[in-house]
């Protein structure tokens, strides 16, 4: 294994562990705290500042996962594979495309996301959210079916 591909994939598991723990950190415990600890205008104001800051975090975490994901299958010599159909009918080819599929999901719903905060629509914004984050662990399980070579 060579050191450029061994720093590709630990920075995509540090870049995964940011986003999904971050949207897990958020959901899990900041909500919850600032919900309890304060009064609703200051609470809404903390959770806003807090999820302006992360959305920016979090598009660089993607972005990031994006770049190193492709630089990964591109340092394991999948390029040429990746166009052929039976890569595709194949397990691993299964479970790429599932991954990649609820990436796009993700991606998908954050813009949503997105446009429902600056909106003001806290509760569609909060079920997006929420689904973002139960998304984002289906592509972290995707992905260890994906390094331990089990198909969908």
């Amino acid at each position: 294994m060579s050191t450029l591909y061994t720093f590709v994939v630990v920075v995509h598991v540090l870049a995964a562990a940011l986003w999904v723990g971050g949207m897990g950190l958020f959901a899990l415990v900041v909500v919850p705290v600032a919900k309890r600890t304060l009064d609703e205008e200051r609470a809404r104001a903390l959770l806003h500042g807090i999820g302006l800051r992360f959305a920016s975090v979090g598009w660089y975490a993607l972005g990031t996962l994006v770049v190193t994901g492709a630089l990964n299958l591109h340092l394991r010599g999948l390029d040429a594979a990746l166009a052929t159909a039976d890569f595709w009918r194949s397990p691993f080819g299964h479970t790429l495309a599932a991954k990649l599929g609820v990436v796009a999901l993700v991606a998908l719903a954050s813009v949503a996301h997105a446009r429902d905060a600056r909106r003001g629509d806290r509760m569609r914004a909060a079920k997006l959210g929420r689904a973002i984050l139960v998304l984002s662990v289906v592509v972290v399980v995707l992905a260890v079916m994906l390094v331990r070579g089990v198909g969908v």
